[in-house]
């Protein structure tokens, strides 16, 4: 997946260095930077059963990103 060009806007240049140092605080390496980064945002909740579906739908959806060659946060 080549195409990193919204994500290269938070990431690539020096003026983008403290963005760089956050998200390798949360486990970036350095070639992830070169990847897509897509967030994937759900509404899982063990208050009520109906809430616990979009939890296990939301791990499928960032390991297939993450297959496809992005970078899941």
């Amino acid at each position: 997946m080549p195409d990193n060009h919204r994500s290269s806007a938070v990431t690539q240049g020096v003026q983008r260095s403290p963005n760089r140092a956050l998200l390798r605080a949360t486990g970036f390496g350095a070639g992830d930077f070169e990847k897509p980064i897509v967030g994937v945002a759900n509404a899982c909740s063990t208050i009520t059963p109906c809430n616990m579906g979009p939890g296990t739908l939301a791990a499928c959806a960032a390991n297939a990103m993450k297959s496809a060659g992005a970078v899941t946060g």
